[in-house]
């Protein structure tokens, strides 16, 4: 409640737009290109997205894929896990390096095939309205197959 009193306040004074003078015009193009870099890559973890990103003790993150039976599970090596196994810590993050199947698992691969898909259909859809200047309706059963497609690249499906 009053976070929307002051943002209204500085809406009405003119105050939000002399803040937003103070950034800099390259921190302000460079902003939204950053925030969708950062869900790109939540979408290509495996959480909620298609598994394509993966843990790596090394680099911080790596290329997966792999199906559930090669993942290798972090674990954080403390002092009582070295005494003792069963009191070790995992964590969800996992990597594909030490069983092998990197790109072998059906959710990656249904997923990018999903996002081909809507690639080439932005593609055709910008082609044709820079070629003939005019409005493009899209097929409805693509748009159906493509939006199916990306549902159940969230699903754990196997090749």
């Amino acid at each position: 409640m009053i976070e929307g009193a002051i943002f209204l306040f500085l809406a009405l004074t003119g105050l939000r737009y002399a803040v937003a003078r103070l950034i800099p015009e390259p921190v302000r193009d460079a902003t939204p290109a950053a925030i969708g870099a950062f869900l790109a890559h939540l979408g290509l973890q495996t959480a909620n997205g298609i598994g394509l990103v993966v843990s790596d003790v090394a680099t911080a993150v790596t290329i997966g894929g792999c199906p559930l039976e090669k993942r290798t599970y972090m674990t954080s090596l403390t002092d009582a896990c070295t005494e003792n196994i069963f009191s070790c810590v995992t964590s969800d993050a996992y990597t594909c390096d030490d069983n092998g199947g990197i790109m072998t698992s059906g959710t990656t691969w249904l997923g990018i095939g999903g996002l081909v898909l809507i690639l080439i259909f932005m593609a055709y859809k910008y082609v044709l309205i820079d070629a003939k200047g005019s409005s493009y309706r899209p097929n409805k059963t693509l748009i159906l197959l493509s939006l199916f497609l990306l549902h159940y690249s969230g699903s754990d499906m196997r090749l």
